[in-house]
């Protein structure tokens, strides 16, 4: 945001800042400026987190698919053999 503000002005120049009373370099500013925001870095975390649940409940899915699958099978297997 302030990255964005800073290169619309062409006079404006970022020299250093201060963060929880310490102060930052222009080169820390400028990176503390590139990081996603809060809510970004939320939902990738959140992303992360879902992925590979989603996985698995794709996976179990798939299992019980054969599951059901090879059952209808046997099933049909042994009503074929019955007449």
């Amino acid at each position: 945001m302030l990255n964005g503000f800073a290169e619309r002005l062409e006079h404006l120049e970022l020299k250093g800042g201060l963060l929880d009373g310490r102060e930052l370099s222009a080169a820390e500013l400028n990176y503390l400026a590139t990081l996603p925001s809060r809510d970004q870095l939320l939902a990738q975390l959140a992303g992360g987190v879902a992925a590979p649940l989603r996985g698995l409940a794709g996976a179990m899915n798939n299992m019980i698919t054969g599951l059901a699958q090879a059952l209808n099978a046997l099933h049909a297997q042994r009503a074929g053999e019955g007449s």
